[in-house]
């Protein structure tokens, strides 16, 4: 092979697709070849994969129009080869288009043994030079919702939703933001270093590394020079990795030092060191997950930040009986699981591997919940219920279905740390839903309520 980032590539592609995983957790699988790689394979590596996903419907109807053979009947390995290739092709002038062909026929003969694989890949690109510019871009005057989905290589149903709530406008340019690579953004741990030292030990380790706008303490940045884990500060702790959505969601909690505090479905802890951080590392904060291999990780990170007030719980919270051993607790961030299409632009492998049933599923789920977590808080307490999601199922309706059966409790404004430059950002009910083809900020969802009483249940 003459180059190990097109194959790591296609394993992750092929992993992806034939195991049914998100790409973050089969990026992690492969975690240590991507560390050990050059700067410059890596780069390629990271392009190929989330390049391939972002576009992979408008690829394949290159295939399609490339190949006497449909595209269904293509052995998928095969397919995720071309893919890679006609990527290469279309996107990443600086790869040769003789390199990019030539290692698609190598990449065929390592993973087929299909005889006569090779030679199909070889002919199949060969005819994708001949074409690809003359099918590539829809007609104008294909229908809007079919024009979208091949030109942005986006789901119809998704773009129907859209377009539904949006209209035609909004939605293409919704459609545009999800393709756009985003930039990278950290959150400063005050608790080791300051803004201006971070910033001046990112500056020569990263491009376009500049203060965030909607949150102190950020920084944003692209094209790190190596993995994450290795820039400068991040094993002394100096720094988190966290989109500015994330952060206005956890000032909208506004923890305090002392209090006794739940992240529900904390994962790998991004959320659980960003409210540490606002308590001062003074108080409790209980760290419940239903995966106990993330728990063990979020407990490493807040080593390294220096985070010493969390335990973790490994615990299913949909059972709300069972989770009445936590106690109760002052302030609770609900983190629910969801279906991610708030972050497309940072997960592309969602535009493929979500339906519209899939979100009715997240709904119940995320309303079972909020059951537990209501009956956890204490009496004057407060939750946020955040998912990184703008879908009605996800959002509005399921908290106006759970505050329709809690009178106790009610949405609340945030408070005073909740930074001034954000609120434009709230909705007429105090709704934290930054819209990412306007804002720069993945597509996000967070809303605030308070417990006033006791819930009162009616005989039936």
């Amino acid at each position: 092979m003459q180059s190990d980032a097109r194959k790591t590539a296609l394993q992750i592609l092929i992993k992806i697709q034939a195991k049914k995983l998100p790409l973050d957790l089969v990026i992690e699988d492969f975690q240590n070849t991507i560390n050990a790689m050059d700067p410059k394979d890596r780069r390629l590596m990271n392009a190929i994969v989330y390049g391939v996903l972002r576009w992979r419907s408008r690829l394949d109807r290159v295939i399609a129009e490339s190949s006497r053979t449909p595209l269904h009947k293509i052995e998928p390995r095969i397919r995720d080869i071309l893919r890679i290739a006609i990527f290469q092709l279309i996107y990443l002038d600086r790869v040769p288009e003789s390199a990019a062909i030539h290692t698609a026929v190598e990449l065929t003969k390592f993973i087929s043994s299909t005889r006569g694989a090779p030679g199909f890949v070889n002919g199949v690109l060969r005819n994708v030079q001949k074409v690809w510019k003359n099918v590539y871009d829809p007609h104008p005057e294909t229908p809007f919702i079919q024009r979208m989905a091949w030109k942005h290589a986006i789901p119809e149903w998704m773009l129907e939703r859209w377009t539904a709530r949006f209209g035609e406008e909004r939605t293409e340019l919704l459609a545009q933001s999800v393709n756009r690579i985003p930039s990278i953004t950290l959150r400063v741990n005050r608790m080791r270093t300051d803004t201006e030292k971070l910033l001046g030990l990112m500056d020569e380790k990263v491009r376009e590394v500049s203060p965030n706008i909607w949150v102190n303490d950020a920084l944003n940045f692209s094209h790190p020079e190596g993995a994450i884990d290795r820039l400068p500060g991040f094993r002394e702790g100096f720094f988190q990795i966290q989109d500015a959505s994330a952060q206005l969601a956890g000032l909208m909690l506004a923890p305090r030092s002392g209090e006794r505090i739940l992240d529900a479905c904390a994962g790998y802890g991004g959320k659980t060191g960003h409210l540490a951080l606002l308590m001062q590392n003074k108080g409790e904060i209980t760290a419940v997950d239903l995966n106990g291999s993330k728990l063990m990780r979020l407990s490493h990170e807040m080593q390294r930040l220096g985070v010493s007030i969390v335990k973790t719980q490994t615990q299913d919270l949909t059972n709300s009986k069972a989770a009445m051993n936590l106690g109760r607790f002052d302030r609770i961030f609900l983190d629910a699981p969801c279906s991610g299409m708030g972050v497309i632009r940072r997960n592309p492998d969602i535009k493929w591997n979500r339906d519209e049933e899939g979100l009715k599923n997240f709904a119940l789920r995320q309303s079972k919940l909020l059951e537990t977590m209501a009956a956890l808080l204490k009496p004057g307490g407060l939750m946020v219920y955040a998912v990184c999601s703008t879908e009605p199922e996800e959002t509005t309706e399921v908290i106006d279905h759970f505050l329709a059966h809690h009178p106790e409790m009610h949405r609340e404004a945030p408070g005073a740390r909740f930074p001034d430059q954000a609120r434009p950002l709230l909705t007429e009910n105090n709704d934290f839903m930054p819209w990412q083809e306007t804002f720069e900020l993945d597509g996000f969802f967070a809303t605030a309520l308070r417990k006033t009483g006791r819930r009162k249940v009616v005989a039936s």
